[in-house]
């Protein structure tokens, strides 16, 4: 039913030609394992430097928009469109609209449904009201978004796809079919946006949870439009048992504060967005959006 996953213990992002500005945007969350010894070091590399000239291979490059929902000088599209031709590799996008409950988390309790355990009826819509993630307006902003962008992500040659999570309710009868963990477990590479914020930092955390047992590369990618935060601010290591909240050092109390901290890398991102770094090559390995979710024969 799946694309199936063409294994390899070399790192593709370290492989890559970028320019400085998409790399700068880039940081590695989840790498390959090591080889166990010389002769799996030299037979890993001989596969993949086979997995990146032959076009027969089962592998494909994933990608997970979240927060940047756009076609046009998308680093992670971008970064995504380039591994895949170096792979010489499907390009498969799939988008995933959260709902109210599916990523709740202990970090974040008041996501998860208040519900009576003595009580078979459902909560009230008043009990819910703190539940909320989705809120129609932000669902139709980001249909919106999606319609657009998907649109000219399948004209490019990715495979498409759209899943919304919905809740157990009388219709969806509770049905969340995880396939993006299932692609994320089986792709070459995983490229994801860094969210920043929930609740998106909880889908790309079970993304990239996902990858770790299942040895799969991931990186994010930082879309911020000018300077990106992730080139200049320092991720805490030493966060306990907090793994959905982002904390990071180098925060700046003011908006004038922070600009004066980034303004010397301000014209560099610029111009490279000017000139076209930050937009996506032409994908040498093309597929239909109907072929995303189809048997392979």
């Amino acid at each position: 039913r799946y694309p199936q996953r063409s294994t390899s213990v070399m790192s593709i992002l370290s492989e890559l030609k970028l320019h400085p500005c998409l790399r700068a945007r880039t940081h590695q969350v989840c790498r390959p394992p090591k080889p166990a010894d010389a002769s799996s070091s030299a037979s890993t590399a001989t596969s993949s430097s086979s997995s990146a000239t032959n076009p027969d291979n089962d592998g494909f490059v994933l990608y997970i928009p979240t927060v940047c929902l756009r076609y046009e000088q998308n680093p992670s599209f971008t970064l995504a469109c380039h591994a895949a031709n170096h792979l010489h590799m499907p390009l498969v996008v799939l988008a995933v609209v959260v709902d109210d409950t599916s990523h709740a988390c202990p970090a974040y309790p008041h996501r998860f449904p208040p519900m009576d355990n003595n009580s078979n009826s459902s909560p009230s819509p008043a009990s819910l009201s703190s539940s909320v993630v989705m809120t129609s307006r932000r669902l139709a902003f980001t249909l919106q978004a999606l319609s657009h962008a998907c649109s000219l992500w399948s004209a490019h040659g990715a495979a498409v796809g759209i899943r919304i999570h919905a809740g157990n309710s009388g219709i969806t009868k509770g049905a969340r079919t995880p396939d993006h963990l299932t692609l994320a477990s089986r792709a070459s590479l995983v490229v994801m946006d860094e969210p920043f914020v929930s609740p998106f930092t909880t889908l790309v955390h079970r993304v990239e949870e996902a990858c770790r047992r299942s040895n799969v590369e991931c990186v994010r990618v930082d879309g911020s439009c000018t300077v990106p935060p992730v080139q200049v601010l320092k991720k805490r290591t030493n966060t306990i048992n907090d793994s959905s909240k982002m904390k990071f050092d180098g925060v700046s109390a003011k908006a004038y504060l922070w600009q004066n901290k980034t303004e010397h890398l301000r014209e560099s991102h610029l111009k490279a967005a000017m000139d076209g770094y930050f937009d996506a090559p032409e994908l040498t390995v093309k597929m239909e959006d109907e072929d995303l979710f189809l048997a392979k024969p």
